[in-house]
């Protein structure tokens, strides 16, 4: 599945035939300059227990980790593994509280960002994806996604 975010806009994965119920994880390639999220939206109508997971911020130079109703970070490391012409291999994945994100092609790549949350609802519906500058996104849809086609493009 291709997606194209720009300026602020914000896509649901769901739009686009990408089912993630029932999964603990998705991987996904990306080329962006800076500042792409992954929003996870659980079954809960309260937002602090939904976060985003930060690639790029501050002109590429850092990643976080957040809830969405804050500013501040749960987690930030320095991280500027975004490329504005080649496409980088991330996953995010949530599970046992836990929220990670990584390098590589599945979630046996490398941890760079974690973060524990004793409240987190990990039962994730959908995500969102936002980011501020052109980005190109790449989802690999699982078995169990509900559309027939994975070969869309949003500009």
């Amino acid at each position: 599945i291709y997606i194209s975010t720009n300026n602020g806009s914000s896509e649901l994965a769901s739009n686009y035939g990408l089912s993630i119920k029932n999964q603990g994880s998705i991987d996904f390639k990306i080329k962006a300059c800076s500042e792409v999220s992954i929003g996870l939206l659980n079954e809960m109508s309260n937002e602090t227990s939904r976060y985003n997971v930060l690639f790029g911020i501050n002109q590429n130079k850092y990643s976080q980790i957040r809830s969405m109703t804050s500013t501040y970070p749960n987690a930030n490391i320095s991280w500027s593994g975004l490329d504005c012409n080649c496409y980088v291999p991330l996953w995010v994945s949530w599970s046992n509280k836990t929220i990670k994100a990584g390098t590589g092609s599945s979630i046996r790549g490398t941890v760079f960002i974690s973060w524990i949350d004793h409240w987190f609802d990990a039962s994730i519906v959908d995500i969102q994806i936002t980011s501020t500058s052109p980005a190109y996104w790449i989802f690999e849809p699982s078995a169990n996604s509900t559309s027939g086609k994975y070969n869309y493009e949003y500009l």
